[in-house]
């Protein structure tokens, strides 16, 4: 696979990235898994540069439209999947925002201790 072609794909998940984000900010969280899901897919597809980091990502917000959906089960899940791969691959600048969608997810299912 050339450079240009894991360019392209990467750069069309940031798209449905940026696009779930929206969807959920816009109430419409089962656009938001389906867009989310999508970007994954093609980041699975296309392995390079900034592939993990964007994964990752990815993980994290699709976590909120799961919980919407599905409930906090799920959506813990597919952010201890996220952690998992914040750890491999030292994307240390997620940590944060890792915790602070695990911390407002679990704060809205009420668990406040």
């Amino acid at each position: 696979m050339s450079g240009g072609r894991v360019a392209s794909g990467l750069d069309a998940a940031r798209d449905l990235h940026l696009r779930g984000r929206a969807a959920m900010s816009s109430g419409s969280p089962a656009e938001a898994s389906r867009l989310l899901r999508k970007a994954r897919a093609i980041v699975a597809a296309n392995p390079g540069d900034g592939a993990e980091l964007l994964r990752a990502r990815v993980l994290i917000t699709l976590a909120n439209a799961e919980f919407e959906l599905d409930g906090l089960r799920p959506a813990m899940a597919r952010l201890a999947e996220a952690e998992t791969a914040i750890e491999q691959h030292r994307l240390d600048e997620l940590r944060i925002s890792l915790g602070n969608q695990r911390g407002l997810l679990l704060l809205r299912a009420g668990r406040v201790k």
